[in-house]
C-alpha cells in the first residue's frame, strides 16, 4: 500500500489498480492489466504509479493515479513475473525484480519506455530494493542471508559489494518461544541458532556529516532484528526489537517530528506491533494493533506494509 498523495491511497486486488480517496470515501480503478498484479510503486514527487504483473512475460505499467490513464507499458526481460517495483529518488529510472529463478533486474527509463540494463543476481532471493536517496547511480538490494551494493553506470550495472549475512542473534528470553508457543531455554536457544538471517525490508537512513551528508541502509529480519550497513560493515543496532517474529516492514521518515528535521524510524512485525524509534534506536512508541478499533475484527492482524 502506497500514499498516491495527501488524501489518497494507491493499492491493487487482483488485476486491479484501486485509488482511494479517503476523505470522500471514492474509489477509482486502473483496469489495463490483463493479468494479475504483483507489485506496485509510488513516484517519489508525481502522482504517478507503477504496477508489475504476474506472466510468462509480464509487464509493467505506468499509470496516472488522478486520470486512471496509461503513461506507458514496459515489456520487461523477466519471466514468471515481477517480484518488486522502486522508483530512483529523482523518478528517473525504475527499477524491477524478477520472480524467475535467477532473480533478473531490469532497469529502465521508464519515460522513454527504454531499458538500459538488466543482468541476473544469482539463486539467492531479493525481498527489499532501495535507491540511496542522495546517489541515484546506487542501489541496495537485500534478502536471503544476503545484501548488495548495485551500481549503474551508463548501461552498466555491477555489484559493486555482496555481503553474506549470518545468524548473530540472541534469542529471547522467558518461557515462551516463537508464535508465544511454550518452549524450555535449551529449545528456544537451538531453534533460534538454526535460524537463517533473512533481511526483510530496507529503508535509508541520512545524517549530515560536515558538508556532506552520510546515508546508512538499515534492515528488519526473519529474527526480529533491526539492522545497518555503513562502512563496509553489517551488524546488528537492536536485537529483537520484535521479539520472536519477522520484522515485515521499515521506514524511515521524518513526517512524524514536529519540526520535521528528526528522522524516525518505523517497524512493523508479526506480532501485530508498530513500533516507532529515534535515529539512535530508541524505543519511543508503540501501536498494538491488535486493541484498535477499526481493526479489531481482523482474524490475522500482521503489519505487512507501511
Amino acid at each position: 500500500m502506497h500514499v498516491a498523495c495527501q488524501k489518497n491511497i494507491a493499492y491493487y486486488s487482483s488485476r486491479v489498480g484501486v485509488v482511494l480517496n479517503t476523505n470522500r470515501r471514492i474509489q477509482t480503478f486502473y483496469q489495463s492489466h490483463k493479468l494479475k498484479i504483483s507489485c506496485i510503486a509510488k513516484h517519489p514527487t508525481d502522482r504517478i504509479i507503477a504496477t508489475g504483473e504476474v506472466n510468462v512475460q509480464p509487464l509493467v505499467h505506468v499509470w496516472d493515479a488522478d486520470t486512471m490513464e496509461t503513461l506507458v507499458v514496459l515489456r520487461t526481460a523477466h519471466k514468471g513475473g515481477v517480484l518488486h517495483l522502486t522508483f530512483s529518488t529523482d523518478g528517473r529510472k525504475l527499477i524491477s525484480i524478477g520472480m524467475d529463478r535467477t532473480f533478473s533486474i531490469e532497469i529502465f527509463r521508464w519515460r522513454q519506455a527504454r531499458s538500459i540494463a538488466f543482468r541476473n543476481t544469482g539463486y539467492y532471493p531479493i525481498f527489499g530494493i532501495r535507491f540511496n536517496p542522495y546517489d541515484d547511480s546506487c542501489f541496495f538490494t537485500c534478502g536471503y542471508q544476503h545484501l548488495a551494493e548495485w551500481r549503474i553506470k551508463g548501461s552498466h550495472l555491477t555489484c559493486a559489494k555482496f555481503v553474506n549475512i549470518y545468524n548473530t542473534s540472541v534469542p529471547p528470553a522467558g518461557g515462551e518461544g516463537i508464535n508465544n508457543v511454550p518452549v524450555s531455554d535449551s529449545e528456544q536457544k537451538q531453534y533460534f541458532m538454526n535460524q537463517k538471517n533473512i533481511l526483510t525490508c530496507i529503508d535509508f537512513i541520512s545524517f549530515r556529516q560536515g558538508h556532506s551528508i552520510q546515508s546508512d541502509v538499515v534492515f528488519g529480519n526473519n529474527l526480529g532484528d533491526i539492522s545497518t550497513y555503513c562502512n563496509s560493515k553489517y551488524f546488528v543496532l537492536f536485537e529483537q526489537a520484535h521479539p520472536g517474529v519477522p520484522i515485515n516492514c521499515i521506514r524511515v521518515t521524518n513526517a512524524l517530528s514536529l519540526d520535521r528535521k528528526s528522522c524516525m524510524v518505523v517497524t512493523g512485525g508479526e506480532d501485530g506491533l508498530v513500533k516507532i524509534w529515534n535515529a539512535s534506536i530508541q524505543l519511543k512508541q508503540m501501536i498494538d494493533l491488535r486493541q484498535s478499533v477499526d481493526i479489531q475484527d481482523l482474524k490475522n492482524i500482521k503489519s505487512y506494509g507501511i
